[in-house]
């Protein structure tokens, strides 16, 4: 559910008086009141329902967390601004077919990146294009108009390739011509790879002052044993230590490659 920024507490409170809640192995990890938390989010994560089997997700943002540069609160009125109502029995709002369509490609290519994103997803858009009607010089213009014409062209791209979806050939000619100087088109490239979650952890570090930074990374290197357990799908009767040092050579691992990577990427670039 998408809820407007500064109603997420409101929100939150009714969600919660509802019976939902975080889950265990969460609370474990983060303080969800941390203000430094909050400033990396863009949602809450709750579960409840029967045998808790329902996941309940409120976004106060669509992209990133409060000091990223992702997408600004300016920006995300313009997505509140493209709603519509279902002509159904629910009376559900939804985002309208252009604004769905562009989040819907930032969400896997600027939030996740595209080596993690499920194939359903990309089915997502390919649905969404082939069943609605999409008023494509908006979606270009609004593309520009966010920095995300990369983004946009190289999700498209991806769709088509695995579902053969109508998207015109003038698009990807529109997006290149008119892509914004200033467009950080080499974030799109490295979330692209194998394994991009530095490359997210470090975007997300920028925000923070280094107290910030080193606070948070200290909390996710020494979670607490409740939340390895429940990371990991530890048994009951093994030892939780060993995967702490198991925690960090993946992640040391993950490191050494993206720094290589971001080498080779300078030295190919001041080449040119």
């Amino acid at each position: 559910m998408l809820i407007p920024y500064e109603q997420q507490q409101a929100a939150l409170n009714v969600v919660e008086s509802l019976g939902y809640h975080f889950p265990s192995e969460m609370n474990a990890l983060i303080d969800h009141t941390d203000t430094l938390i909050h400033q990396l989010s863009h949602h809450y994560h709750l579960i409840g329902g029967i045998n808790n089997n329902v996941v309940l997700e409120l976004h106060h943002r669509l992209l990133g967390g409060e000091s990223t540069s992702q997408l600004s609160l300016e920006q995300l009125a313009w997505f509140r601004s493209q709603s519509q109502t279902l002509n159904d029995d629910t009376g559900i709002t939804i985002l309208k077919s252009e604004a769905h369509l562009l989040y819907l490609c930032a969400h896997i290519t600027l939030q996740h990146g595209e080596a993690v994103s499920p194939l359903r997803w990309y089915f997502d858009i390919h649905l969404l294009i082939t069943e609605t009607s999409i008023d494509w010089n908006l979606v270009v213009d609004q593309a520009v108009a966010l920095g995300w014409t990369f983004a946009i062209e190289q999700t498209l791209i991806r769709t088509v390739d695995f579902f053969s979806t109508p998207v015109p050939a003038w698009i990807y000619t529109q997006l290149q011509d008119r892509r914004p100087a200033q467009e950080n088109v080499s974030r799109v490239r490295r979330l692209q790879g194998q394994d991009p979650r530095w490359e997210k952890v470090l975007f997300g570090l920028r925000a923070l002052s280094f107290t910030q930074a080193i606070r948070l990374i200290f909390a996710w290197a020494f979670p607490a044993p409740k939340y390895i357990r429940h990371r990991y799908n530890i048994q009951r009767e093994w030892m939780v230590w060993f995967y702490y040092f198991y925690r960090w050579y993946e992640a040391g691992r993950a490191l050494v490659v993206y720094v290589w990577k971001r080498l080779i990427e300078r030295i190919n670039r001041s080449s040119r």
